[in-house]
Formats: structure tokens, C-alpha cells, sequence
């Protein structure tokens, strides 16, 4: 701050000097303003950003000849006008590295993101009472090369760095909320030097919102112009033009219509290659589209965010190794997730030893780190026999909401459902017999069975596993509702559940399917009356998926995407509490 009072900054990667417009107005006045290319500090010289000329620095920012430029000017400023300290560093470092609006991305990317440690070197030579940095959304979690060449996650580098001295607090935004003409997500990472923790708040920071505006409040007042043409007025308001063929591609279109949408051939986008079209492809939603005149650039809001992050190292079928294994800590990437959204609703599910596992350090540790995000948590284990499953099937749930707690009491129980009710009309199938696509053989025999068969007006997925002649030899030696005990002790092999090679029983619910339902060594996975493990479609029947529902890929990748699956029943009971929440 100067004698007078004046606050200071300065800018990095500060470009054409737009990003600082903002400050100036303020009266924050320019230290020093750091731009590797001279056409671009001549445009910020052009619109008076900076008092002197020295101020403006062009410069690689990793030469130390750069560096020192910005640090005479701090001096400079010092002796001259009293600046005590510097109040404030922007730096905006390349973002192409990190960001997804390129297609083709450059093999010195990393590289372009390790501008960030320079930022992050300077903050800490300067002291400024406050920095920001601004880049892309996935900006916190990019790969960086540290001073000693290891690659690590940005945030992780701006914590070990910074956290030390300054209150550190990221934020994703859209910058049309705060008075922006155009739709613009960016990551902020805003630092506030510790001796003001008692004082300041990060969100202080943020202006109110501010009503987004349409494109017609922006640009409707601008001169129309025709192919070519410039406003006489005005040099930086033309009509760019482009090939003549393109005229073909959008003359047509509506608001909100692609090119893409075209239904004829000519009129979509494409190349001619040996007297051919060869179509482009669309990779850019928005490319060859029309705007919207009346309407705000639409910006996707995400009510519900659900997930289960693979919950292997939790499960009392693996190694149950809590801390030791690294598949337990891909909660924090979904956590991240939800902080970055900013869902109204999320929903966790996981086995249930995610509740208990390493003495609770799991629960405890995504409890901290959600309450801190501002979501009320409840948990509970449900079963799903308990919501029309045809499956005993124990589950950890955990619901976060932002507005108000979660009352698991609000899900409504279902009749029970045993594995006659659920496949008994499917065809009897030998082992390796069955078809990815069939007719039904029998009528309906259940409420159950008519509620899976409504809308299908095939069977899908029915085919059995083609099971070798030993494991047919010991599928006949087992009676039925029995397994493995049915077996001499020669024949167990090494599994070691007592629940393997058994047979599903008719009237009972069927034990967890999991994703090795296709192997009667596995469980109890084999058919209640025939010498064969159950079929993908069986097995989807179980776990509540209706007929219609077609599962695709070879046999490990179908029994994964059955054996994975929340049941649909109790995802339905869970989303039809959530909804009675929300209308409260």
C-alpha cells in the first residue's frame, strides 16, 4: 500500500492486460505486469495500464533476468512512493496443458503447466498480502513438475508451498454470474496472508451475484453486417469471413440447431477427399452452431451426484486391507467431484465395511470433509430384500444434502420376493445353451416377473455358461438347496466359502451376486434345479434389472456391469425418499 492509501498489485501472464481492467477501476495501481510477448504488453502500454514504462516487463518468467525486472520495480515502488508491501499478485499461468477445449494437445504440455511453481516462487519472494491464481476447472488436480522433478497434483504443490503463511481456499465459478457477458468456468485460488485470519474472509472476495445476461442485452445494439463487411465505427466489430462453402452449413439453421443436425449430406459439415463427403466429426458440441438471441449461453446445473468408488478394499470377499490399499482413497477424486459441482444432493454407496473399516477412519474422514463443504450427512445400511430385491444384498449408503438432513425412514419396505417369483418363467437351460436375443417360452407367473417382462417384448442376455466337463461332473453330484458339502473333500478345491457350488434355492431370496455369479465354484450361483451356474439375464432378474434393460460386451464384462449394479428397486425406493425430501 502506498503513502496515500493506494492499494497495489501486481499481474503475471497477464496477457493484453484485460483480466486487470477490473482492478484499475478499483484504483489498484500496476507494480509491475509480466507478458512473455510484446504485442501484448504494447496493448496494456496503449491503454495507460502502468504509470512507467519499466513496469511493463516482457519476459520468459522462468529466467532469472525477468524475475529480478519485477523485483527492482517492488523496490522502485518502495522507495519512491512508501509501498510498504505488495497487496495483491495475479497470476494466470498457460492453461492449455490442462484444459479440454483443445483437441490436440502438445507433448511439452507438463512442462507449460510447471509455470505454475514460478507463480508459486514469486508469491513467496513478493509476500503480497493477498494472491489469486486463475485458470481452467481441473486446474487443482493437474499434473505439475516440482523444483526436484516430480510430478504431482497442482493443489498439492500450492498447499505444501503456500499453505504455511497464507489461509488457502479454491473455488470453481462461472463467471457470467458475476457480471460477465459469457459463460466461463474457471478454477480460483484465493490466499490470504495468515495475520489477517481474524479479519478477512475468502468469500469477501466475491461480489454479489449479478443477472445473467442474454445474448441480445450483449451485442444486440451492434451494427448488423453483412459477408465481409466492417463497421465503419468500429474496426473491432466485422464479419469475418470464411470458405464459401460453409454458407451452406448454417444458412439454415435455427437457434440452438449444429450443422450437425442437417439431414442433408451436403449441409453437414465435411471434406471432399477423392470426389467424396467424408463427414467431420463433431467433437465440440458448439461448433457450426447458432446462438440462442434471447436465452443465457445454458450452463449445465446438476442436481444429484451418485456414486460408488470401487469398494474392493473394503469388502470382506478381498483382502479387507483398509489404510494399506490404495482403491480406499478414490472417495477424496469423488469428493472433489461434489466440491467442484456443487450438487444439491450426492449419494455414496459402497459395502458396508466402508462404516467400520480401518475403525472408522473412512466414515469420520468423508464426514469432515463434506460438513466442511456445507452438506448435512446420513448414513445407513440397507438391504435390499427389504425394497422387492430377490436378493439379500447389504449395502453402506451415504447421503449428503445441502439444505437439509436425510431421513432414511422416508424409503417405503416392499413385499419380500423369493427367486421362484423371480426367474422361474425363464427358459430351462442346459450349459452352454441360449441365445443373446430369444422369445419368451413361458407365460408370466409372478407380479415380479410381469413388472420385468413390461415393455420387453424379447429376452435378452439369457445364455448359459459353457462349463467345463469336470465342473459338470460336480454340479451333479450336488442335491439341490445343497453345495459344496454334497462334494468329497478331494473335489472342494481351494475356495474355501462354504457357499460354494450351491444351488439357488426356489423359495428363498438369492445371496449377494457379485461378479463371478457365471462360476458355480464362486458362490451360490448355480440354477435351483439345473447343473449349470445362472445365466446373465437370471442374474439380472435378481438384482432387479427389468427384461428391457440389454447388457453388451463378453461374458467377464457383462457380469461385471450386472454384478456392480445398485439394484434398480432400491435405487427406486431411495430416489422416490429423496424427491419427498425435496418437495418438503
Amino acid at each position: 500500500m502506498l503513502f496515500n492509501q493506494t492499494l497495489t498489485y501486481i499481474s503475471l501472464f497477464s496477457g493484453a492486460g484485460v483480466g486487470c481492467y477490473g482492478l484499475l477501476e478499483e484504483g489498484f495501481e500496476c507494480v509491475a505486469t509480466n507478458e512473455i510477448l510484446e504485442k501484448r504488453l504494447n496493448i496494456q502500454r496503449i491503454n495507460r495500464k502502468c504509470k512507467f514504462d519499466e513496469s511493463y516487463i516482457s519476459g520468459d518468467i522462468k529466467k532469472p533476468e525477468t524475475k529480478e525486472k519485477i523485483l527492482k520495480q517492488i523496490e522502485f515502488y518502495s522507495k519512491k512512493f512508501g509501498n510498504d508491501r505488495v497487496d495483491l499478485v495475479v497470476a494466470t499461468p498457460p492453461c492449455q496443458g490442462m484444459s479440454v477445449a483443445n483437441h490436440k494437445k502438445k507433448n511439452d504440455e507438463i512442462k507449460r503447466n510447471s509455470l505454475v511453481i514460478e507463480s508459486i516462487d514469486l508469491i513467496k519472494q513478493i509476500k503480497p498480502r493477498f494472491f489469486i491464481l486463475e485458470n481452467v476447472l481441473s486446474f487443482y488436480k493437474t499434473g505439475c513438475i516440482d523444483k526436484n522433478d516430480n510430478l504431482l497434483e497442482i493443489g498439492s504443490i500450492i498447499e505444501q508451498n503456500l499453505s504455511g503463511d497464507y489461509m488457502l481456499y479454491d473455488e470453481v465459478i462461472n463467471f457470467k454470474n458475476f457480471g460477465a457477458n459469457s459463460s466461463r468456468t474457471r478454477t480460483l485460488v484465493i490466499g490470504i496472508c495468515k495475520e489477517f485470519k481474524d479479519f478477512i474472509s475468502a468469500l469477501e472476495f466475491f461480489p454479489d451475484f449479478k443477472q445473467e445476461k442474454t445474448l441480445k442485452e450483449v451485442i444486440g445494439s451492434l451494427k448488423p453486417l453483412a459477408w465481409g463487411e466492417y463497421d465503419s465505427t468500429d474496426f473491432y466489430h466485422s464479419f469475418r469471413t470464411y470458405p464459401k462453402h460453409m454458407q451452406e452449413w448454417i444458412k439454415d439453421l435455427k437457434e440452438g440447431q449444429s450443422a450437425f443436425e442437417n439431414t442433408e449430406l451436403n449441409k453437414k459439415p465435411h471434406r471432399i477427399v477423392g470426389n467424396k463427403i467424408v463427414l467431420n466429426v463433431s467433437k465440440n458440441g458448439d461448433k457450426y452452431k447458432r446462438q440462442k438471441y434471447h436465452s443465457v449461453a445454458q450452463t449445465l446445473e446438476i442436481n444429484m451426484i451418485i456414486g460408488g468408488p470401487p469398494c474392493q478394499g473394503f469388502s470382506n470377499k478381498g483382502k479387507n486391507l483398509g489404510l494399506k490399499d490404495p482403491r480406499n482413497f478414490l472417495f477424496l477424486e469423488y469428493i472433489e467431484i461434489v466440491k467442484a459441482i456443487k450438487p444439491e444432493i450426492f449419494i455414496i454407496e459402497n459395502v458396508k465395511n466402508i462404516i467400520s473399516c480401518a475403525k472408522g477412519y473412512f466414515l469420520e474422514e468423508i464426514k469432515e470433509r463434506l460438513n466442511a463443504l456445507g452438506y448435512q450427512l446420513s448414513y445407513q445400511i440397507l438391504n435390499a430384500k427389504d425394497y422387492g430385491v430377490p436378493q439379500n444384498r447389504e449395502r453402506a449408503f451415504i447421503v449428503g444434502a445441502s439444505r437439509f438432513s436425510f431421513d432414511f425412514n422416508l424409503l417405503e419396505l416392499s413385499q419380500s420376493v423369493n427367486v421362484q417369483d423371480a426367474i422361474s418363467d425363464l427358459a430351462y437351460l442346459c450349459s452352454n445353451e441360449g441365445a443373446f436375443e430369444s422369445d419368451y417360452l413361458n407365460p408370466i407367473q409372478s407380479s415380479y416377473q410381469a413388472l420385468m417382462r413390461k415393455n420387453s417384448p424379447k429376452l435378452y442376455n439369457h445364455q448359459a455358461t459353457n462349463h467345463s466337463q469336470a465342473a459338470l461332473e460336480k454340479l451333479k453330484l450336488i442335491n439341490k438347496e445343497q453345495g459344496k458339502e454334497c462334494l468329497p473333500k478331494n473335489l472342494h478345491g481351494k475356495q474355501q466359502f462354504k457357499s460354494t457350488w450351491g444351488h439357488l434355492n426356489w423359495n428363498k431370496i438369492s445371496p449377494t451376486i457379485d461378479t463371478r455369479f457365471d462360476t458355480p465354484s464362486n458362490g451360490t450361483n448355480s440354477h435351483p434345479e439345473l447343473h449349470r451356474s445362472i445365466t446373465p439375464r437370471e442374474a439380472a432378474r435378481i438384482q432387479s434389472f427389468s427384461d428391457n434393460y440389454i447388457f453388451y460386451g463378453n461374458k467377464t464384462s457383462v457380469c461385471k456391469q450386472i454384478g456392480n449394479a445398485v439394484p434398480p428397486l432400491l435405487a427406486l425406493a431411495l430416489g422416490k425418499a429423496i424427491l419427498k425430501s425435496l418437495r418438503k
